[in-house]
């Protein structure tokens, strides 16, 4: 197991990522050289994992109590990302909770913000792969992309979503058009990411600001986006890419799928749509 052979808490955080459960003593070790963690991801990789409802609910105190002053610095020293501030506004409130007038004005401020995600796929991927690689695991590169997955931190744009979805008539009505202009465009700097699935999580906020602005053109454009993405979504399982016999194939399907996955996986459902 990676965990054995790993010393170091990146290491050990990757390993978790990639690996899931971790006993109680390993949740309480990691949760105690939190902060021997540095990479950015890595910090909000570890602040959704121990925001998790397997692991011990001390530790998890423990280690969010290390992990919030550091992610309030690490928004800081990113002022135009959007990850970060966003996860932050919103991780300590409940999913059925409206939102605020006050948290309406820090949405549109994070709503102008430039980037969701500033780190490329790639580069993520490269150094979980070399963190995994450093303690001997078999096919890490298989092993970083589950833990990439892991560290895409969607959080925030999920509690964002189910708490505009019940705020209804809590806002006035020029409130609610403040957010659904701010759903729109947080939606569409997440759905400017590479993966798949934060593709699909940026369309549909971008679809409740569109329901909330009652604007049929931009609803009609994303439904039409969202369908498109959701045929995708099969496509890698169907095609059993892990048991292809050529392993510069798989390669070849992982590259491509960390350089741009929506891309790559759109250009299996072209065809199926254009005969439709």
């Amino acid at each position: 197991m990676a965990w054995a052979r790993a010393k170091k808490a990146d290491t050990r955080l990757v390993a978790a990522l990639a690996e899931g459960a971790l006993e109680e003593e390993q949740q309480r070790w990691l949760a105690a050289n939190l902060r021997d963690v540095t990479d950015p991801v890595l910090l909000r990789a570890a602040f959704e994992y121990f925001r998790g409802d397997a692991l011990l609910p001390g530790v998890r105190a423990e280690a969010l109590a290390v992990l919030r002053p550091r992610l309030q610095q690490l928004a800081g020293a990113a002022p135009q990302e959007m990850q970060t501030p966003l996860l932050l506004l919103l991780e300590q409130s409940s999913p059925d909770a409206p939102v605020t007038t006050g948290e309406l004005q820090e949405l549109e401020r994070i709503a102008s913000l430039s980037d969701y995600r500033a780190t490329p796929l790639v580069r993520m991927h490269a150094e979980a792969e070399r963190l995994l690689q450093s303690v001997g695991v078999a096919r890490p590169e298989a092993s970083a992309f589950s833990a990439v997955v892991s560290e895409l931190a969607l959080t925030g744009p999920y509690l964002l979503s189910k708490r505009a979805g019940v705020t209804g008539d809590k806002l006035s009505a020029a409130e609610r058009e403040r957010l659904g202009r701010a759903l729109w465009a947080i939606g569409e700097r997440v759905a400017e990411e590479s993966t798949l699935v934060e593709h699909l999580v940026g369309l549909r906020l971008m679809k409740q600001g569109a329901e909330m602005l009652k604007e049929p053109e931009r609803l009609t454009q994303v439904t039409a986006a969202i369908h498109e993405g959701q045929q995708m979504i099969g496509v890698a399982p169907a095609l059993q890419v892990a048991r292809w016999p050529i392993p510069s194939l798989q390669q070849a399907w992982l590259a491509a799928t960390l350089e741009n996955e929506w891309a790559h996986l759109r250009a299996f459902v072209a065809p199926l749509n254009h005969g439709e």
